[in-house]
C-alpha cells in the first residue's frame, strides 16, 4: 500500500500538482489490492503553496509551522 501512495505522489509531483490531502480515509483499494489515492478537490496546481488545507491531523510539520510547503 505504501509504495502504491508513494508512487501515486511521485506521479503527481511530476504533472506539478500538490495532493495537500493526504491521509488513511482518502485512501482506497482498488479491485487488485492496488491502493488509489481519492478526493483531489484540495489538490493545487503548481509545487509550492502555503495554505493551511487538509486533515489536522496528517498536516506535514512545515504546514503547521506556517513555512509553506513544496516537495
Amino acid at each position: 500500500v505504501a509504495s502504491c501512495i508513494v508512487l501515486g505522489l511521485e506521479t503527481l509531483h511530476k504533472a506539478n500538482l500538490l495532493y495537500r490531502a493526504l491521509s488513511p480515509e482518502l485512501v482506497c483499494l482498488d479491485s487488485r489490492g492496488y491502493a488509489v489515492l481519492m478526493e483531489f478537490r484540495l489538490a493545487k496546481l503548481g509545487l509550492e503553496g502555503s495554505t493551511l488545507c487538509g486533515t489536522p491531523e496528517y498536516l506535514a510539520p512545515e504546514q503547521v509551522h506556517n513555512q509553506g510547503h513544496g516537495r
